[in-house]
């Protein structure tokens, strides 16, 4: 009869590690939001950042604030920030190799997100045109199409089902 290993390696482990450690942290970053939103609803009120709940009745009365979800994405990215020790740390003994295009591809990622939050806040603020506003992905995704050019040489991108037949299973993006 074959034995069955089953023993835990240590890549499995490191994994099970991230993902509970992750968990925690989305945990912690909830309720960090839930308890900032409130506490800094004025603060953004003060600031001109509010505008009325018009489903409501007799909202006029009542200013809401407006823009908060930079909170959330402050805090996402703080987060983002701490997970990169967690993610990381395995590769940061001396015997192992350093994944730098991995890090890099995160960092570029976390740049891109980046780059989303301030148009997002920069459309509440400034209350931007539609067809500026198509332009905000094209702009935040430049940083991650630049590190995959960089990584891999190639920035091919694979196109929905309903367009193949039309364009093409894939496309190359080039250099852009």
């Amino acid at each position: 009869m074959k034995q069955i290993d089953t023993s835990v390696s240590t890549t499995d482990h490191f994994n099970r590690f991230t993902i509970a450690c992750n968990i925690l942290i989305s945990i912690v970053g909830g309720l960090i939001v839930n308890r900032s939103i409130p506490i800094l609803k004025d603060k953004f009120i003060r600031a001109q950042l509010w505008g009325y709940d018009l489903n409501k009745r007799n909202s006029r009365e009542i200013k809401i604030a407006e823009s908060q979800s930079v909170i959330a994405a402050d805090i996402f990215l703080i987060l983002m920030f701490i997970m990169i020790a967690i993610v990381f740390s395995e590769h940061l003994h001396p015997q192992s190799d350093f994944p730098h295009n991995k890090f890099i591809e995160y960092l570029a990622a976390l740049l891109s997100i980046c780059c989303m939050i301030l148009l997002g806040f920069a459309d509440d603020v400034l209350d931007l045109r539609w067809s500026v506003k198509l332009l905000f992905p094209l702009i935040a995704s430049l940083p991650l199409l630049l590190v995959y050019f960089a990584n891999y040489h190639s920035i091919t991108i694979i196109l929905p089902k309903p367009v193949r037949p039309i364009l093409d299973h894939q496309w190359n993006l080039g250099i852009l």
